[in-house]
């Protein structure tokens, strides 16, 4: 059984989904930068390490830390940063 559809709407401001307002700040951060973000994908067009045929996620987050690119970094970021590329 289905209910009538759910609708957001704030009192004195209407339905920001119908209204087009963007948000003042995005929902989180970015990870990375545009140089660093680069330097990813450059290292990905790279060949992969001795040992390897091809360059993993997990790899990849690991050579980028190894390379002074971030201090840390998720496999899942590179994931994001390489599939906008794509």
């Amino acid at each position: 059984m289905e209910g009538p559809p759910k609708v957001n709407y704030y009192p004195g401001r209407g339905n920001p989904r119908l209204n087009g307002s963007k948000r003042a700040q995005p929902p989180t951060e970015k990870l990375l930068d545009g140089d660093q973000e680069a330097k990813i994908i450059a290292t990905r067009l790279g060949p992969p390490p001795k040992g390897y045929s091809n360059w993993t996620l997990r790899l990849l987050a690991r050579k980028v830390v190894e390379l002074g690119i971030a201090e840390s970094v998720s496999y899942e970021t590179v994931r994001r940063t390489l599939k906008k590329t794509a």
